[in-house]
This record gives C-alpha cells, sequence and structure tokens, in this order.
C-alpha cells in the first residue's frame, strides 16, 4: 500500500471510515496527502485523525517509532507535538546548556571514540605488567560513558583479545572486533561479542567470520577500512594499500552475520568509497560506469550513483552454503539493480576526486526518546562532492580544479526502484532523473570540508578569522524536504539572490531580518565548466540562518538528539541536547 494507485478507488467506494483509516495507516505520506485532497470527507477524516497526522510527520522525516511508553497520559497526541518540537529544535539548531561527561581511561592516553546508541566507547590498552604501552596499537578494552545519569564509571569492556578497532549496535546488543596484522594484512578476523557480557553472541551461528586475502611479495595489497552493521547485515570495507595501482579496488564484504552467509562482495570502481545505507534494505554508493564487473582494472569514465538491494540470506542460501571463512578473490560480486548516470562530461576535463558523504543519522539510529523511542528509518538527503579538473595543466602548470557540492533527493531514487524488479540493472539517464531531484553549488568549499548531513538537512558551518587570533563561527541549515519547506514562508529572492542561486552560489543574509530564505523549482541553478553541455538542477532547499547559534569550536559531530564534543584531547565529553 505504498502508492498513490489506489487513492481514488478508495475514496470513492463508500468504506466506512474505520476501515478507511485502517487502510491508510498502511501507506506512505504523499498517499495519505493525495487522498486527503479528494473531496471534502476525505479532508476530514485525515485531519481528525491524531494517529494518521503522526503517520503521516514521521514517513515525511524520515523517522518511526520502535518503542512506545507505557505511561499513563501518553497518546499520539503527546508524540505528535514532541516530534514536531524535535524537527523545529533541529531548524532553529536549539540546544540546552552543555552537560560533562569524563570520557578516557585514567592509565591510557586518549584514542578516537565512538557514538552509539547514548553511549561513547573509547577503546584502549590495559598494559600487562611491566609493558611499555607506546609499543602497543592495539587495544584489549573499552571504556563506555552514558550520555544519561547515573555518572557513575562502569568497569570497562575486558574481551580478554585484543584488536584493531570495533563497531557497536546496541539495540542487538552487538559488538564487532576486528583482529589483522598491519604487516601482511593476509587475514583478517571479524569477532561477534555481545556488549553487555562481552561473551560470544548467542545468536551468532559462528562467533568469529575470516577473511583472507592474497599474500603479495610486495607488500600489503589491501588494508581495513571500516564496518557497518543493519540489523542482520555486516558490511567491511578493504581499500588498496596502493592508490597507485587501478588493478585494485574497494571491496565491500556482505554477510549475514546471524548465519554466517557470505551474501556478497561490491567492487567499486574509487577507493575510499563509503557505503551508504539510504534504507534498510538498500546500499548507495557515488562511482563511475564500467564495462567490467569483475576484479580487472576500472577505467574510471562517467560519474554515477550505483544502488545495490542488499540480498537476502533466502536468495543466497539456495545457491551459496555457509561461508564463515573466505578467501576474497574468489568470492562473488554483485551487480548494481539501479545505475543513475550523471551528465556527460566534457572530453578536455576529468574527475579528480568523488566523495559519498557519511551521514550523521543512518538508518535504525536513535533520533531522539521521550514519551515515545523513535529512530531514523531511511536518509531523505545524500550529498556528494565532485572535483573537477582539465586534463592539460595551464602554461604555468597549475591544475585548479572546480569542485561541485550536490545533494541528491533519495524520493527520486526510491521511485525508480520500485520500478524495476528486475535481477538485471536498470540504467537511468541523468535527463530522466537528475534535474529535479538535485541540486548543485559551485566552489561550495566550506560547506564540502565540513559536510554534516542529519536527515534531510545540512548543517553549514564556516570559520571566519578575525584580528587577534580570534575566529568567528557563522552558520546555517540548508533544508532539502519539499514537505517541510512548504510549511514556512519568507520574502521573495530579489534579483542579485537569484542570479547567485543560478550560479550555483551560496546565500548569505548580511543585514536581512529575515532568517529564511526559500529556493523553490522555479529558480535554477546552472553549472557548465566540465560537462558537455550545461547541467540544471532545481530540487527546493531553504536557507535558515543560525548566526546567533552559540556553536563550539570545533571537534564536535551530532548524534541522537545530542551535539557531542569531545574536547580537551578527549579527556570528557560535553553534551548538548536539543531543546524541544
Amino acid at each position: 500500500m505504498s502508492t498513490g494507485a489506489g487513492v481514488h478507488p478508495i475514496a470513492n467506494n463508500r468504506l466506512p471510515t474505520d476501515i478507511l483509516l485502517c487502510i491508510l495507516h498502511y501507506c506512505d505520506f504523499r498517499t495519505i496527502i493525495q487522498f486527503s485532497t479528494t473531496c471534502k470527507k476525505s479532508q476530514i477524516i485525515v485531519r481528525q485523525s491524531t494517529s494518521l497526522q503522526l503517520c503521516v510527520e514521521l514517513d515525511v522525516n524520515g523517522l518511526e517509532i520502535v518503542k512506545q511508553s507505557l505511561k499513563a497520559g501518553v497518546t499520539h497526541a503527546v508524540i505528535l507535538e514532541e516530534l514536531k518540537g524535535y524537527r523545529d529544535a533541529w531548524l532553529r539548531f536549539r540546544f540546552g546548556p552543555p552537560l560533562q561527561r569524563p570520557a578516557t581511561n585514567p592509565i591510557m592516553p586518549p584514542r578516537p571514540g565512538q557514538c552509539h546508541g547514548e553511549a561513547y566507547f573509547e577503546p584502549f590498552c590495559a598494559p600487562g605488567v611491566g609493558e611499555d604501552t607506546n609499543k602497543r596499537c592495539q587495544f584489549n578494552r573499552i571504556q563506555v560513558t552514558s550520555f544519561r545519569p547515573p555518572t557513575n564509571s562502569n568497569p570497562p569492556l575486558d574481551f580478554k583479545r585484543t584488536f584493531k578497532t570495533f563497531s557497536v549496535d546496541p539495540k542487538q546488543d552487538l559488538i564487532v572486533l576486528i583482529e589483522y596484522e598491519d604487516a601482511s594484512f593476509t587475514r583478517v578476523d571479524i569477532h561477534l561479542n555481545h556488549l553487555s557480557t562481552t561473551k560470544p553472541h548467542s545468536l551468532a551461528q559462528y562467533h568469529t567470520l575470516t577473511v583472507r586475502f592474497e599474500e603479495l611479495d610486495e607488500g600489503q595489497g589491501f588494508y581495513y577500512g571500516g564496518t557497518w552493521i543493519m540489523g542482520h547485515i555486516l558490511l567491511a570495507r578493504f581499500t588498496p594499500a596502493s592508490q597507485k595501482n587501478r588493478s585494485n579496488c574497494d571491496n565491500i564484504a556482505i554477510w549475514n552475520w546471524q548465519s554466517g552467509l557470505f551474501l556478497g562482495r561490491i567492487l567499486s570502481g574509487t577507493n575510499n568509497t563509503i557505503p551508504t545505507f539510504f534504507d534498510k534494505n538498500h546500499l548507495l554508493f557515488f562511482s563511475y560506469t564500467s564495462g567490467s564487473s569483475s576484479s580487472a582494472k576500472l577505467v574510471q569514465s562517467q560519474p554515477a550513483l550505483l544502488v545495490y538491494r542488499i540480498p537476502t540470506s533466502i536468495t543466497v542460501s539456495a545457491q551459496e552454503p555457509l561461508i564463515a571463512d573466505c578467501y576474497m578473490p574468489s568470492c562473488p560480486s554483485l551487480r548494481p539493480t539501479l545505475t543513475l548516470e550523471f551528465p556527460r562530461l566534457d572530453p578536455k576535463y576529468r574527475v579528480s576526486r568523488s566523495v559519498l558523504w557519511d551521514t550523521l543519522a543512518r538508518p535504525g539510529d536513535l533520533a531522539y526518546q521521550r514519551s515515545a523511542q523513535v529512530a531514523h528509518s531511511d536518509i531523505k538527503t545524500v550529498a556528494l562532492s565532485l572535483w573537477m579538473a582539465e586534463k592539460r595543466p595551464s602554461k604555468n602548470g597549475k591544475v585548479i580544479p572546480t569542485l561541485y557540492s550536490i545533494f541528491v533527493s533519495t524520493d527520486s531514487i526510491l521511485d525508480h526502484l520500485s520500478e524495476n524488479r528486475s535481477e538485471e540493472t536498470a540504467t537511468i539517464i541523468w535527463s530522466d532523473w537528475g534535474a529535479a531531484a538535485t541540486r548543485w553549488f559551485a566552489d561550495d568549499r566550506d560547506c564540502s570540508n565540513i559536510a554534516k548531513i542529519h536527515g534531510s538537512s545540512h548543517l553549514v558551518i564556516v570559520y571566519n578569522p578575525l584580528r587577534k587570533n580570534k575566529i568567528q563561527i557563522t552558520s546555517c541549515t540548508r533544508e532539502f524536504n519539499s514537505q517541510i519547506i512548504k510549511r514556512h514562508t519568507c520574502d521573495a529572492l530579489d534579483q542579485n539572490e537569484r542570479e547567485k542561486v543560478s550560479r550555483g552560489k551560496s546565500l548569505t543574509f548580511g543585514d536581512k531580518s529575515d532568517d529564511i530564505r526559500i529556493v523553490g523549482r522555479d529558480t535554477k541553478t546552472v553549472v557548465h565548466t566540465g560537462f558537455e553541455q550545461p547541467v540544471e538542477s532545481t530540487l527546493p532547499y531553504m536557507v535558515v540562518d543560525r548566526a546567533r547559534s552559540k556553536l563550539p569550536f570545533t571537534g564536535w559531530y551530532m548524534h541522537s538528539d545530542y551535539l557531542v564534543e569531545v574536547t580537551s584531547i578527549g579527556s570528557f565529553l560535553s553534551l548538548y541536547q536539543l531543546d524541544f
């Protein structure tokens, strides 16, 4: 019931209101909104149903309720008001006073930590008797600091083994420990443990998954590039050690960590590729189209967004046995479900670098916890950066790249996925998807270097140097969700602002009293450099000024409904919680 195909028949069938409501609760927000416009009765049904309004608000924001409080007085109306407050607080960047939590185990220098759930996880190495800790580069403990009181320090987690890095999913009481040797990198062991007890995870049929690589005479061929968990799916990325050797490329290995079933691998045409779950069943990559799907040399040609549908255990298990120990070069590779092409490059130009920026909130991540526990269900907007450079340098020998920051609405991707149910790769040319689903910014360096994407919002932070070694921090929010934009009004853009948007430049507020600027589909952005034809983009967006926001200087990021700042070289956390 996720499409709008049955809206008008439902409205015309004179069904009882309770049956209509039951049907509509299984529809997406676009279907519900379309239904409400069919007649006055339909409008009243939607307007008077608080639970239906809650469904719309959750779907619009890419959220879902994962747990509801059993306290008396917690109604759909209460949850709806909290949800609206959460959304407004994000837009206005409204936080409470900072709270400090200790974050470093005193026996070891601090190491980079991770936030999961509502806790901060910091690895360290507890030395043995007479051992020099400076010579150790592996960890054997993890200190956990909760965001919420009580703040009494719990004993660190002791796994009785050393590890290089880790990943955590508190929802499944799962911690993944990664172990390998730097020198050869011919074997990687992935240990699956309970977070609460540190024991091997009871849901994992194999408590250790092993990946083997070819042993090379000239040194290691790959290095470890990260782990991601999404439900029963576990991803590990392995990146070529030599960026010059284009016969190698990123390998993304995929398992069902509970059964130990190896689901396949993805070969990326670019190195340093970060896989992005834009929902719980699909992966998105910013890569290149190529005529080869094997491990042979991949020729960089046209940039494209590649969408992979994650195989299910059922479809794979009929063909492949359980593989808890796999040799990566012989593992089967997956083909993309969807290829979204970008505009054709000018033959005089090449792509010097391309990035799909990681999102601050992934599907399944906790959004906030009040009367209900609300999590992110999907990603509404993704951010890309594309560096274009001339193949032949200028007379002085310098190559000055042109930088494009590109924001993509995933609604278009989901629409094309729903139309393609076959196992063959569907290719969508730029003219059939790109202009309406994207907005391009040219030479947007301040924003691209600190790309913070949260849901459908881009948190823009600009550091302006002042006199006496002082720095002024200015900030704003770019909102790319058209349903949210429709709820706001502002004065029309003036001629100067329209010209800026047309050239792909950022809007600035200056002395304007209005703290909101809205750019509609009628105001196009057109860029030229690096492409055969002018590239148009019309995705609507809204800019909200946050010049008066008090932000930490640096070293901060967003997690759940907190702004987390790691200060004093990691000795403690400063937590700023959303005020709503």
